[in-house]
C-alpha cells in the first residue's frame, strides 16, 4: 500500500482485509504500508490494530525515505491495494501499473474513471465471498496477467507532457478573457 498516512486511505480496511486472509486460511502474504506518517497517532493506532488482529507477520511499516526512486518503491511489491475512501485521482495506481504491478483498490467514482476495468475492485464492506473470490482470483497466474495487460494499456492514457500542454492551453485561453 502506498499512501500517506490519512484515515481516508484506507489502511485499517487492509488490515481487515488481512485478517480475512488469514481466517480463510490464506497465509502467504505480506502487507507493506509505506508513505509519509502524516498523523502519528493515526499509524499509532493502525499499529494497535495490528497487535490486537494478530498480524504482526503479515504487515510491516517502510520507513519511509524522501528520496526515493519509484523504480525502488514498485520493484518489491507484486500486488498494490489502496483502499481509499475517496481521492483527487489516485496516481500510485497509475504508477503501480506502469510497473506492471496488478492493482487491487476500492471502487470510488475517481478510480472507476481513472482505471476502469484494469483493476481488481473491491466494495467497502467486503465480505468472506467477496474475498474468497478475490483470493482467488490474484492467485490465478493468467487472470493476474490480464489485469497486467489492461494496466498498461490503461497507463498508455495518460502523459504529463499532455497534462501539461492541456493545462497550459487552459491558462493561455482564460487569460486571454480577462
Amino acid at each position: 500500500m502506498v499512501a500517506g498516512f490519512y484515515p481516508h486511505k484506507g489502511h485499517f480496511k487492509v488490515l481487515k482485509l488481512a485478517r480475512m486472509f488469514l481466517d480463510l486460511g490464506f497465509d502467504n502474504f505480506k502487507f507493506f504500508f509505506r508513505g509519509s506518517h502524516v498523523y502519528t497517532s493515526y499509524v499509532e493506532d493502525l499499529k494497535k490494530e495490528i497487535v490486537e488482529l494478530g498480524l504482526q507477520n503479515f504487515v510491516e511499516f517502510e520507513p519511509f525515505i524522501s528520496k526515493i526512486t519509484l523504480d525502488e518503491i514498485y520493484s518489491k511489491f507484486d500486488l498494490v491495494i489502496l483502499l481509499s475512501e475517496y481521492e483527487g485521482f489516485g496516481l500510485p495506481v497509475l504508477e503501480a501499473q506502469s510497473y506492471s504491478i496488478p492493482v487491487a483498490c476500492s471502487g470510488i467514482e475517481i478510480f472507476r474513471e481513472v482505471l476502469q476495468e484494469s483493476v481488481f475492485y473491491l466494495s467497502p464492506d467486503f465480505n468472506r465471498n467477496d474475498i474468497e473470490d478475490f483470493v482467488k482470483q490474484i492467485c490465478n497466474q493468467e487472470i493476474l496477467d490480464e489485469k497486467i495487460k489492461k494496466g498498461l494499456n490503461n497507463v498508455k492514457r495518460f502523459s504529463w507532457y499532455e497534462m501539461s500542454h492541456d493545462t497550459l492551453s487552459l491558462y493561455k485561453l482564460f487569460t486571454k478573457k480577462v
